[in-house]
């Protein structure tokens, strides 16, 4: 009997619930072709023949048996909640390696062994979290590095990551918490930045002068309000100057008084 749009919407959707249920990954062929011909007909397109046959058989047969140790199945379940969000993604992807019968490399073997490992820990111990000071620093870090431009965030895609897992998370309960590779990550990467958050050169109600990139050397006295600061993908701080505050980058402040040159000026 032939289906009408929606009957065949409504079991396509059926479909891929139950083979996510079942482990299988979306990339897998035949979730792809399910995804593709359910957004075909969600839009009013066709399919042909061939492409329904085939489609319906996929939703009448079900998702196949996962192959596989069931046991070692059940203990990946059981360690996927109590995992860091990178070592969900690891071992979601190899249970489903494990579930097309196919087997784990070496190197796969022992980091998913290092994974159950993880994964005991914090069921007795709870899930880690950052000191106060560590989570100050790695906040700190983070700013900074969403401070810098879009050619250095493109070259380093993990560390921009690692910044916004933190970022996103600040002050939410959320389960998908930043793991100590993400503070690590943020802080080995700006390290001159954070050194100046830990021992800050300068303290708030400091009067200090501004150097200018200009070529009449100008510069200009201000008072420091407050920092380090991230800016401009570095360490700064707020400052005051005539009433109006702003924030600059370390490198413009310093507390010697300009000598006097030929070319130099107040601006």
């Amino acid at each position: 009997m032939r289906k009408s749009a929606d009957q065949r919407i409504s079991d396509i959707k059926a479909a891929i619930d139950a083979w996510a249920a079942a482990g299988i990954v979306p990339a897998d062929r035949r979730v792809v072709f399910m995804k593709d011909s359910l957004a075909r007909l969600e839009r009013g397109k066709g399919l042909s023949t061939k492409q329904r046959e085939w489609l319906d058989a996929l939703c009448a047969e079900g998702p196949p048996a996962p192959k596989g140790d069931p046991a070692l199945l059940a203990r990946i379940d059981a360690a996927l909640p109590n995992l860091t969000p990178r070592g969900r993604e690891a071992m979601t992807s190899f249970r489903s390696t494990i579930t097309r019968g196919y087997e784990l490399s070496e190197k796969q073997s022992a980091f998913m062994t290092k994974l159950f490992e993880e994964a005991g820990r914090v069921a007795v111990e709870g899930k880690w979290k950052p000191s106060p000071e560590l989570l100050a620093e790695g906040t700190f870090a983070a700013r900074v590095v969403d401070s810098r431009g879009s050619m250095w965030k493109g070259s380093h895609p993990g560390t921009v990551t690692a910044a916004n897992r933190i970022l996103s998370t600040l002050g939410s309960d959320s389960t998908d918490s930043p793991d100590e590779w993400c503070f690590r990550k943020v802080i080995e990467a700006v390290g001159p930045a954070v050194r100046e958050f830990r021992n800050p050169k300068f303290e708030a109600g400091e009067l200090v002068w501004l150097k200018y990139n200009r070529p009449d050397g100008a510069v200009e006295l201000a008072l420091i309000v407050s920092g380090p600061e991230a800016v401009h993908g570095s360490a700064g701080y707020s400052v005051m100057i005539g009433g109006a505050p702003m924030t600059v980058p370390l490198g413009m402040i310093s507390r010697s008084a300009p000598r006097s040159e030929p070319g130099r000026g107040l601006v």
